[in-house]
């Protein structure tokens, strides 16, 4: 883009913004057109899932008009937007770390498991199904080696 091109930009940004101030819908329909795509990145980059960082893009925009409210137009509203939206971020950790502590972990995050191993329940019945295996093929033999029951090798 031009430089005479970015100063039109800037020039209709101002325009919108003020209109905006001024409680135009229209005006905020604009803005939400042009930074939607940027603050659902920046989302998503900070989230860990695609709806969580749809909620929190839309609810960037649900605050944006009290933040406009008083707003220094001196200031860049992109960088300005951006901003909402990583407060936004860490309002959402912090309403998490609170209902850890509160809640404990959820049924799904207890159950999940992040590398595909087995759980522990299943780790040990499968264990228990390999000695019961080996002592059907093998009876009499120690299911460890070198564990006698205390028997010497004369006895």
């Amino acid at each position: 883009m031009s430089l005479a091109g970015n100063e039109r930009m800037e020039a209709t940004l101002s325009e919108v913004l003020q209109q905006a101030q001024a409680g135009s819908s229209d005006a905020f329909a604009e803005l939400y057109r042009w930074f939607y795509p940027r603050v659902l990145g920046l989302c998503r980059y900070l989230l860990s899932s695609r709806t969580e960082a749809e909620d929190a893009a839309g609810e960037v925009f649900t605050r944006l008009p009290k933040a406009l409210k008083s707003w220094d137009m001196s200031r860049a509203f992109p960088q300005g937007l951006l901003s909402i939206a990583s407060h936004y971020y860490v309002d959402v950790l912090r309403r998490r770390h609170v209902e850890m502590r509160v809640f404990g972990p959820t049924d799904s995050e207890v159950l999940r498991r992040p590398s595909g191993d087995p759980s522990p329940l299943e780790s040990l019945l499968s264990r228990e199904q390999g000695d019961e295996l080996v002592s059907r093929q093998r009876p009499g033999l120690p299911l460890q080696p070198g564990y006698t029951g205390g028997l010497e090798s004369s006895q």
